[in-house]
């Protein structure tokens, strides 16, 4: 019968670990930041699609018409962002398609309920909006649906004696609207 060998005695020969340690470390650390790179980028362009965006939606504001094309990428990139106000924002090129293309025709159907659909999305997130509850009165005038219409308008009147107190209106000044 074979017997087994034991060994009583430490080895005396031990590798020097430290660089081999060091440069793993290394490696792990240059993966670490290869990382935090990677996912910084996707919310870096982001940020800079985003601000190309509001530019674009800025010079719409300020009755720069772009074409139908530019308009429907503008308001998908809207539509995108993480922000509620951007639905109502999306909801006015909507709007402003439905325009272009015959408020009462066919074809602003689509834009009117589109716009619809993102105002109720971006109030919704964002109930204190006051520009796209008056946009909802818009859509909801257009898509001929009068009491929603009063209903979003009147919430749109009470945001803003909220939001300026000093404001009064009238028995006859409310009679006019």
């Amino acid at each position: 019968m074979a017997t087994a060998i034991h060994h009583t005695a430490m080895a005396t020969n031990t590798r020097d670990t430290t660089q081999i340690d060091s440069a793993i470390m290394g490696l792990l650390m240059a993966a670490l930041a290869s990382a935090m790179l990677i996912y910084s980028l996707k919310y870096a362009s982001a940020t800079i699609a985003h601000v190309d965006t509001e530019a674009r939606y800025n010079a719409v504001t300020a009755g720069v018409v772009p074409t139908e094309l530019e308009l429907d990428a503008l308001t998908r990139l809207l539509r995108t962002t993480p922000n509620p106000s951007d639905l109502s924002k999306a909801a006015f090129l909507q709007l402003i398609r439905a325009q272009q293309s015959g408020i009462k025709s066919i074809r602003a159907l689509p834009r009117l309920i589109g716009a619809r659909r993102d105002l109720l999305k971006g109030i919704a997130a964002s109930p204190s909006d006051a520009y796209a509850w008056t946009r909802l009165a818009v859509a909801e005038v257009e898509l001929e649906h009068f009491p929603e219409a009063a209903k979003a308008l009147s919430m749109a009147m009470q945001l803003l004696l909220q939001r300026q107190p000093s404001v009064r209106i009238t028995k006859r000044q409310a009679a006019q609207f």
